[in-house]
């Protein structure tokens, strides 16, 4: 039950939400079918989809024992990830290459595997869930049923389809919109970064800010306190975020507590998708459950709490009129502009 409150499926007094309405009759796992349904909503759910079918199985990156193939691995996961600081990103990237090279023929496609560290068994259920995942959202109206067979093809040739392309692509290049739904489905599996002391070193153009080393950095989650990067990760050498927060797929315990397949978040996401929000007027700061905490004016706070209360409402009337198209709607509309810009 726990589950479900943090996912806000559930209420304070344990009845269903209007998300919950619509998670309880998806056959996915709660955490997978918040983010498809926020992912159609906002328009980018071929990547989406991608990432949930990257959950429902082994790993997609194989890691190799010897330690120079190790290094090239860890190389090639970073090269993957084109600096978005993200896991997830970096296995959706690793999808559409394999997917890419299906078009010289399934031996192409091992190959590409073998070279890249990559599971083929990974990939091919992926390609499966995503079909899955995808009809299950038709099945409720949250895609049209002619859109269904665009994530069934190997192609995208759903760009050139007007439905198919607002609900699958519309926002796949804006990595801000994309985080913010897994932000969605994996809070509160929140990191909290802190920075080292900034320091300058001098050039010829004026004093630059010298990036941290990765070790220098600290994370701390809200209920175990220090955690750590695994060295998996594409993020375990970054020196510098620019948003302090992180989501994670899953942690683990050996000698230390470790968080595995790790992406950087906007701050706007936590206030949009995290728990409670509270406004402490003197300091001049907004809280999402009195823990993640922003410098901002209690404005923001209200905004976001009656853009909540609109996409309740958007997901009432969904059950009631299961054709509604809610990327046409003014609320999402809000969500979209606030998600891409940050407040920056």
């Amino acid at each position: 039950l726990k589950k479900l409150r943090d996912l806000a499926a559930l209420d304070k007094e344990e009845n269903l939400t209007p998300l919950g309405q619509h998670l309880v009759r998806m056959p996915v796992d709660a955490r997978i079918g918040k983010m498809l349904v926020f992912g159609a909503m906002l328009g980018c759910l071929d990547t989406i989809l991608s990432i949930a079918g990257s959950m429902s199985g082994r790993g997609v990156f194989v890691s190799p024992r010897d330690d120079q193939d190790k290094k090239t691995a860890n190389s090639i996961r970073l090269a993957l990830s084109k600096g978005s600081k993200s896991d997830h990103l970096a296995s959706v990237a690793a999808y559409n290459q394999w997917i890419k090279a299906g078009e010289k023929g399934y031996g192409a496609q091992r190959r590409f595997c073998e070279e890249n560290f990559i599971s083929m068994q990974a990939m091919e259920t992926v390609e499966a869930s995503r079909v899955d995942y995808a009809s299950a959202l038709a099945d409720l109206g949250f895609i049209p049923q002619d859109v269904l067979k665009f994530v069934k093809r190997r192609d995208r040739s759903g760009t050139q389809h007007p439905e198919a392309r607002a609900v699958l692509y519309a926002n796949e290049s804006n990595s801000r919109i994309i985080k913010a739904v897994l932000c969605a489905g994996f809070y509160p599996n929140v990191v909290r970064v802190k920075h080292p002391e900034a320091k300058y070193v001098k050039t010829e153009g004026g004093a630059v800010l010298k990036e941290a080393a990765g070790h220098q950095l600290k994370m701390y989650a809200q209920d175990v306190g220090r955690v750590f990067l695994h060295p998996s990760s594409v993020n375990f050498h970054v020196g510098r975020y620019e948003s302090n927060w992180l989501i994670y797929s899953e942690r683990v315990q050996t000698g230390k507590v470790f968080v595995r397949e790790v992406t950087m978040v906007p701050t706007y996401s936590l206030l949009l998708f995290g728990g409670s929000i509270e406004v402490l007027h003197q300091e001049k700061m907004v809280t999402v459950d009195n823990w993640v905490r922003f410098e901002a004016p209690g404005k923001i706070a209200v905004l976001f709490r009656e853009l909540r209360a609109e996409v309740d409402k958007l997901l009432v009337e969904k059950i009631r009129q299961p054709q509604m198209d809610l990327f046409k709607a003014p609320a999402v509309d809000v969500m979209l502009k606030l998600l891409a810009t940050d407040g920056i």
